[in-house]
């Protein structure tokens, strides 16, 4: 039984660094602030060098939506993506 609301998971893939971190930021877009966002990708938050912190775009508040935090990693079978689920630091104090 869990007890925090925490997951993570290994996805394992022949693409390369490069072409993995290409097709992620088809999906993610900056972050947006203030009054009528519009939002034309699924995710918004940022990529670096072979990280990334990505949430759902949401059009209603959800305190309890999951932040998306991974690293891309280039091993001899190909390329490991660790993906670490886990909500807000603030609601989860809460």
């Amino acid at each position: 039984m869990k007890y925090l609301p925490f997951e993570r998971i290994t996805y394992k893939t022949n693409l390369s660094e490069q072409e993995v971190l290409t097709r992620l930021s088809g999906f993610v877009e900056p972050k947006k602030f203030g009054l009528g966002r519009n939002y034309i990708k699924e995710y918004e938050g940022s990529i670096h060098n072979n990280s990334f912190e990505i949430s759902r775009v949401i059009q209603y508040r959800n305190s309890f939506l999951p932040q998306i935090n991974g690293r891309i990693q280039k091993g001899n079978d190909g390329v490991k993506i660790q993906v670490a689920l886990s909500l807000h630091a603030f609601v989860l104090f809460f």
